[in-house]
Formats: C-alpha cells, sequence, structure tokens
C-alpha cells in the first residue's frame, strides 16, 4: 500500500496548484491550504496477488465563483492524471479507472467551503514473494 500511496501522491503534487500541499494521504482540512486533495482508500483488503481497491479523492476549496470554477478545474486536472494511469515494477503492477459515478459533488456542512469527490478503482496485481 505504501508504493500506491507514494504513485498517487506524486501524480498529484504534479499539479501546480497542489505543489503547496505536504500529505495528501488521508490527513485533514485546512481552510489556509485551499485549494487542497486529500486521497484515501476506504475498502482495503489485504490478500496476496491481486487486489482492486476503491480510491476516493475529496477536494476542496472556497465558495466564492472564482473558488468554484478553480475547483472544477482542478477536478479536471486530477482526473486527467489518474484516469487509465498504469504503473507496473517487479514487484506491483497498477491501473486506475473510474467507478461509476465517478465525480460527485458533495455538500459541505461549512456553507464557505465547496467539495467535489473522485472515484476510481485501483486494479492491483501483486508479484508472489518466494
Amino acid at each position: 500500500m505504501l508504493l500506491l500511496n507514494k504513485i498517487i501522491t506524486s501524480k498529484l503534487q504534479e499539479i501546480s496548484e497542489l505543489a503547496h500541499q505536504k500529505q495528501f494521504f488521508d490527513t485533514a482540512i485546512d481552510k489556509e491550504q485551499f485549494p487542497m486533495a486529500i486521497f484515501k482508500f476506504p475498502n482495503i483488503n489485504e490478500v496476496e496477488y491481486r487486489n482492486d481497491l476503491i480510491l476516493e479523492i475529496d477536494i476542496w476549496n472556497g465558495a466564492t465563483a472564482n473558488k468554484v470554477i478553480q475547483l472544477e478545474q482542478l477536478t479536471d486536472e486530477i482526473d486527467k492524471k489518474l484516469n487509465r494511469l498504469k504503473y507496473i515494477d517487479d514487484d506491483m503492477q497498477v491501473t486506475i479507472y473510474r467507478l461509476s459515478p465517478y465525480r460527485l459533488n458533495i455538500t459541505d456542512e461549512d456553507e464557505t467551503i465547496k467539495r467535489r469527490q473522485l472515484r476510481y478503482i485501483c486494479k492491483t496485481y501483486f508479484t508472489p514473494s518466494e
């Protein structure tokens, strides 16, 4: 799982609007850091050779008109980086696809915040250890 976290974090760090963000995995939101994106895997099942993981990415920004446009653009950019992403090395192979519905408009309790969520399926294959 650590390698998958690193792969997704590196893709998110390539996006200029998120370059300031230090932590992407399962962390608390900070309005001072907006826009920001946080990802999590709500269904981790440790299996030996193959696993399909759900990846959820929450993206937050302010609620003003310009901030909402920036949020939508950022959400599009994250999707372009991750949808159909393939990674292969000696230990693992991962392919990421959109999960239907893949783009959700989530109402936040704080009316000064707008939130989107992207959902993907990560098909992971592991090389058996000898």
